[in-house]
């Protein structure tokens, strides 16, 4: 019994199938990595990258926990919750 021979040809759209394939592949395998990054930028997180850096600096500048309190002190007079911010 003799081997039939298959004839394969490899044209654009099965290099672009099996692009498709291996970029679904790495995304599969670094979705942690890539959830990690997206939450760092996310917008709605408090543990962005801006808002640390903005916290950061307004903590160190007026002793508020952050810059919303900051503002919401400067426009109120309760000693209670704007205890330890500057200008109270």
């Amino acid at each position: 019994m003799s081997r039939q021979r298959v004839n394969v040809n490899v044209d654009g759209t099965m290099v672009v199938a099996g692009l498709i394939v291996a970029g679904a592949l790495v995304l599969y395998w670094k979705r942690q990595a890539i959830a990690d990054a997206l939450n760092k930028v996310n917008p709605a997180s408090s543990n962005n990258v801006v808002n640390e850096g903005v916290s950061s600096v307004v903590k160190n500048q007026t002793g508020c926990k952050d810059l919303g309190r900051y503002l919401w002190c400067l426009s109120h007079t309760d000693r209670i919750l704007c205890a330890g911010c500057a200008g109270q």
